[in-house]
């Protein structure tokens, strides 16, 4: 139906129909009595009240708000008209207002994305590239120790690591089940590394992605592992640290532990050349997926790892070797706490060997020292004793104080202070010159030697840091001792004598030797070097300089004291350190050990030092033998020293002298001059085996007390048994005493290692004398090595037997 138009054809505006008008509501019935009731509402109080038929109306209280008559109809409400140009305004404010917020918002968001992609890109792209990345480290080859020669002491392999991220792991106790058996780790253990994990890291607790399950395995194993497939299992080849020859020089080479890119060095060599031999480790980037499996062919980066440098070292690994050899063998047949032997080439300073051993200790035998054990010949500090005497001697005659024919009159003991010192032989007053108290050994004409010719203390203590002692020697090591110098103005009224003679002061063997060195080169000192050079993975090599110091001495009373030490070694104290076809020069020394600070003579380290060459010295070595069961460093140190010098002078090609030669003149008046009593060999192999089981068998025969008992060791050579009694008097002045010894015999047989075939007859020093190189055997008796002290009970030293046999040990680097 059309709708009618809103205007007539006159075009007026046709006037609005009547609105029709609302029926008129119905009227509510009313009751009999005229009321009108009420609606009642459901569930409220207020209402219509009924009572019975009667529906009564509660009382209104106050006007109505309208009231409305009943059958009146509802005025209607007329609703203003608006104008269509109003309403148009409104809806424009309504739509701009609705466009600026959606501008405002639009702009906010293009803002933020502003600052997402451009100014924040390279962060959230680093974000984002890390959630799906996978960085792996590519460990660097760790680089070789090497000896003087180019023969690998220390070297790099690679093995399998097996490792997991716990995060990824499906099922722990199968892994567990699975993996222990191929690792050889516990079940219990795998399945605790294979199981979810926190972890404090820089004190935020995270879960753990990295649990390691076996360090190396074989190839084998690791193929086994890789076949499995077990999510979060993995394998990767890691370089691992090896010792070709087991020990051989380990307190110097160190050792190494695990560490996030390889090996890291943790003592000795490896440690203070961590930063060569480690290298740069390499770095590989890729993208992951959600199980953390690497995506392929998504590689983002590679960096490869560069190898660490080679160390070559100035150790010769066969002088080494026959240096642990023979020091091991001594200290077992002496049954000493431990022993240190250390040799250098005194042109250089190179540590041709440097060598270490561990006495038996409870049922471990001895053995040559672990990575775990000390380097003695740089840690080790004690009191030298009598080879500290090469610095007033040569301070002596360096002032033109005293001269090499300046003579003392030496009685066998003098009071200095609060002190007695004595020679260890009760004798006559000997008039003695500066070569005849270092022959030997004499304290008391060393101590009258310092009081007439270096008299100030302040003299004395300038020459020893000069010789080098009080500071470290420059070597290099770890864990390097600088000693102890006792200040000039707290020497007091012994304390001259006593650093004289080699006591209130300590020193490491390698000081000791520092100064002897500088004695046989002519009076200027070398700094000792044990890495010759570092090579690069190209070959291209850093060498490590010669370094020499400040003169210390003159040359001509370098010569001078030269000649003295071959005395010694001709006529003196050091016989034993003689060596055939070469010259040799050396001090021997015996010295107290300190115990609740005071010396005591149940303790004592036996030292020997010396050098040896043809016309001019080439090699110097100390060998110090800590608590041996002989205290005499003659007949304990010196033979080892004569031994392992052989050896290195013929290693480094040092050409014997002809037999004409002075040297071998040396050896004969040495072998004519070996006290009786005294063995200058060190026993290997049968012989050993048999000190030993001598040693053990007199342990069980049952001794009388205050007589004396003679064991008889058996040997190839005439032994001879004999007694020697002593008038001791004790520096309290108790008074003399009494005392027998026992000599135990053994063998005294001069073994020179060109010697092939021992000899099973003794025969006379003047026999040996005429053939170079045979065996030298003389009758057993009492050594004269003076045994340094301050008022010690000049009486022998109880002499310790073991009751276990000590062997060489095979024991692995840890």
């Amino acid at each position: 139906m059309s709708k009618p138009p809103d205007r007539t054809p006159e075009g007026r505006p046709r006037a609005a129909a009547p609105r029709p008008a609302r029926p008129p509501r119905p009227k509510a019935p009313h009751d009999p009595a005229g009321r009108a009731p009420t609606v009642v509402k459901a569930g409220g109080k207020s209402g219509t009240k009924t009572s019975g038929n009667v529906v009564r109306k509660p009382a209104v209280k106050g006007p109505a708000k309208s009231a409305v008559k009943p059958g009146a109809t509802r005025p209607h409400r007329r609703l203003p008209r608006l104008d269509a140009g109003r309403l148009a305004v409104r809806d424009r404010r309504r739509v701009g207002v609705f466009l600026v917020l959606v501008c405002v918002l639009f702009g906010v968001i293009a803002m933020r994305l502003v600052d997402l992609q451009v100014v924040q890109a390279d962060q959230w792209r680093h974000e984002a590239f890390v959630q799906s990345a996978a960085t792996v480290a590519l460990p660097a080859d760790r680089g070789t120790i090497l000896d003087r020669n180019g023969r690998d002491l220390a070297t790099s392999v690679s093995r399998d690591a097996v490792f997991a991220d716990p995060m990824l792991v499906q099922d722990a106790p199968y892994y567990a089940h699975s993996l222990a058996p191929l690792l050889g780790v516990s079940e219990s253990d795998l399945r605790a590394e294979l199981t979810r994990h926190r972890i404090t890291v820089s004190g935020k607790s995270i879960w753990s992605r990295y649990a390691s399950l076996a360090p190396a395995v074989s190839s084998d194993v690791s193929a086994e592992i890789d076949a499995m497939r077990f999510p979060g299992v993995y394998t990767r080849p890691e370089p691992q640290r090896e010792y070709p020859d087991g020990n051989l020089a380990s307190a110097v080479l160190g050792r190494t532990v695990p560490g996030n890119n390889g090996p890291v060095g943790a003592s000795g060599i490896e440690a203070q050349y961590q930063e060569s031999l480690a290298g740069t480790p390499g770095l590989l980037e890729t993208e992951r997926d959600q199980q953390g499996v690497p995506i392929p062919m998504s590689q983002r980066r590679y960096q490869p790892a560069r190898p660490g440098r080679n160390v070559q070292l100035t150790i010769d690994e066969g002088v080494q070797y026959q240096a642990e050899r023979v020091l091991l063998d001594e200290v077992a047949a002496q049954s000493a706490r431990g022993g240190m032997a250390t040799i250098i080439d005194i042109h250089t300073g190179d540590v041709i060997a440097m060598a270490t051993v561990v006495g038996a200790h409870g049922s471990k035998p001895a053995h040559v020292a672990t990575a775990n054990d000390a380097n003695e010949p740089v840690s080790f500090t004690y009191s030298p004793g009598s080879v500290m005497k090469i610095v007033p001697v040569s301070t002596a005659i360096e002032s033109g104080a005293c001269s090499a024919s300046t003579t003392f009159t030496v009685p066998d003991a003098i009071t200095n202070g609060r002190f007695v010192i004595h020679d260890d032989e009760v004798h006559n007053p000997q008039v003695m010159n500066p070569d005849d108290i270092l022959v030997a050994s004499s304290n008391v004409g060393t101590t009258l030697l310092t009081q007439r010719c270096v008299k100030d203390p302040v003299v004395l203590d300038s020459a020893l840091r000069r010789f080098g002692f009080g500071a470290k020697t420059g070597v290099n090591l770890p864990h390097e001792e600088h000693g102890l110098l006792v200040p000039p103005d707290r020497y007091y009224d012994s304390g001259l004598a006593a650093n004289a003679i080699g006591y209130s002061l300590t020193a490491t063997p390698l000081q000791v030797l520092d100064a002897y060195t500088t004695i046989a080169r002519g009076g200027v000192p070398v700094v000792p070097r044990i890495v010759s050079a570092t090579i690069d993975a190209s070959g291209h090599r850093y060498p490590v300089p010669v370094r020499t110091g400040t003169r210390v001495v003159s040359a001509a009373t370098a010569a001078t004291m030269r000649g003295f030490f071959s005395d010694v070694v001709t006529r003196g104290t050091g016989v034993c350190g003689a060596i055939p076809d070469y010259a040799v020069g050396g001090k021997t020394g015996t010295a107290q050990k300190l115990s609740g600070g005071s010396f005591t003579s149940a303790a004592h380290v036996a030292t020997f030092v010396g050098f040896g060459g043809t016309s001019q010295p080439e090699l110097a070595a100390i060998v110090s033998i800590d608590e041996p069961r002989d205290v005499y460093g003659a007949r304990t140190a010196a033979p080892v020293f004569s031994e392992i010098m052989r050896y290195a002078l013929a290693e480094m090609r040092v050409a014997p002298l002809a037999p004409s030669a002075s040297p071998t003149t040396q050896w004969a008046q040495a072998a004519q001059n070996v006290p009786k009593g005294t063995s200058c060999s060190v026993p290997h192999g049968a012989a050993l085996a048999q000190l030993e089981a001598a040693q053990l068998r007199a342990t069980t025969q049952t001794t009388t007390p205050g007589t004396a008992t003679t064991t008889t060791v058996p040997t190839s050579s005439t032994t001879v048994a004999s007694s020697k009694t002593h008038t001791t008097a004790a520096s309290h002045g108790t008074g003399p005493t009494s005392t027998t010894v026992a000599h135990t015999p053994t063998t005294v047989r001069r073994s020179p290692p060109t010697s092939t075939t021992p000899t099973t007859k003794a025969t006379s020093p003047t026999t040996a004398a005429a053939k170079p190189g045979a065996a030298i055997a003389v009758p057993v008796g009492r050594a004269v090595e003076p045994l340094d002290a301050i008022a010690p009970p000049r009486r022998p030293t109880t002499l310790a037997i073991p009751t276990t046999k000590p062997a060489r040990s095979g024991a692995d680097r840890s």
